[in-house]
């Protein structure tokens, strides 16, 4: 089977599952349904007796109404997707830690992963969109991103190939999150925005998930519930701190909206810190308070204003979302107070609180 379709055929996906798992029994009799895809990718979702398979197809053709991403071809983008995703996973399990999902196969020939299913899943931004903030999961889930930088940081087949640096997709992420909203904000921090985006092209210390986002991290509900991280295509080489305040912005908008559960949402976001810096023992991946400050504020801001923005705040009302936009901004002007803010972070400050402390009195109210 060396030929495809654009998109895989019931009878080629029927093959592949019977060609890659060591158990197909009744695969002839599965029930393949289409289900969301990324950017440029076909998925479906099959199952057959008690097992459930995701097969994701990418593709050379875009299928995003909202997005143009660069045209790098399907074979790379696969390959790239895997390697890190299985690397990830290997890390995880030398070190003890129960994730998802529990195993990924790869198609070359098809240009496809076949990715096995979740127990009743639950993707993390149903919790951030109810105020609720899963410690034990964000933990495990701290500590699996730094044993992926970690690792590739001190190794040079991962840190300076020039397959893993994806810098094509690295710089379409920037444009679109950086420099495409910079004329949105207000004068005085467009030229900060652009300063940070340029800056962090030359920080490529490690490979990174590099679409960390609460859609791609996943949860199980079951009683020792455990978590996951999916789609890797968009991993580059850069530097941790893309990679933890594109999740960790989330939170900070989350409680903008649900105030009343500050506490919890501070409690997680600094236990997600120190969680990382524990785990990682190498200088090159040390977070700069500025530039953790700057990122963070940036990607919350994102989350309101760019063309994605009803993935993340559908459950924010108008005011919510311009407290976002307000302190986030504020945030970028008052960078020379960056490690007074996280002084106040480490101490359990409440987030809108801890980033709000050099607004001016009259933007406090």
């Amino acid at each position: 089977m060396n030929e495809f379709n654009d998109e895989l055929s019931h009878k080629q996906i029927i093959t592949l599952l019977k060609q890659h798992l060591s158990d197909s029994e009744g695969v002839e009799e599965a029930k393949i349904n289409p289900q969301h895809g990324g950017l440029f990718n076909h998925i479906v979702r099959v199952n057959f007796g008690e097992q459930t398979w995701f097969v994701k197809q990418y593709l050379n053709k875009n299928v995003s109404a909202v997005f143009t991403p660069p045209e790098i071809d399907k074979t790379i983008r696969a390959e790239l997707a895997y390697k890190v995703h299985r690397l990830t996973l290997d890390l995880a399990k030398e070190q003890g830690l129960s994730v998802l999902p529990a195993d990924i196969y790869y198609d070359e020939s098809a240009s496809c992963l076949l990715i096995a299913g979740i127990n009743q899943p639950i993707d993390l931004v149903e919790f951030f969109s109810n105020g609720l903030y899963p410690k034990r999961q964000l933990l495990d889930l701290a500590q699996l991103m730094a044993n992926l930088h970690q690792y590739t940081c001190q190794t040079a087949d991962y840190s300076e190939s020039e397959f893993y640096s994806n810098e094509e997709f690295r710089d379409f992420k920037l444009d679109l999150q950086y420099d495409g909203i910079v004329d949105q904000l207000s004068e005085d921090v467009r030229q900060t925005v652009l300063e940070v985006a340029a800056r962090y092209k030359d920080q490529q210390v490690c490979v990174l998930h590099g679409d960390l986002n609460s859609r791609n991290v996943i949860f199980t509900l079951e009683p020792n519930g455990i978590s996951g991280v999916i789609d890797f295509e968009q991993s580059h080489v850069g530097h941790p701190v893309y990679e933890l305040t594109y999740l960790l912005s989330e939170i900070l908008i989350s409680t903008c909206y649900y105030t009343e559960s500050a506490a919890a949402a501070a409690d997680s976001f600094v236990s997600f810190i120190e969680r990382y810096e524990v785990t990682v023992q190498t200088e090159e991946l040390a977070i700069n308070d500025r530039d953790f400050i700057a990122h963070l504020a940036i990607q919350a801001i994102y989350r309101i204003i760019g063309p994605s923005r009803n993935s993340w705040s559908f459950y924010l009302d108008e005011q919510s979302k311009q407290k976002v936009i307000d302190l986030g901004e504020n945030m970028l002007r008052n960078l020379e107070q960056a490690d007074q803010m996280m002084a106040k972070v480490r101490s359990g400050e409440p987030l809108e609180q801890a980033f709000s402390a050099y607004l001016p009195v009259s933007e406090l109210s």
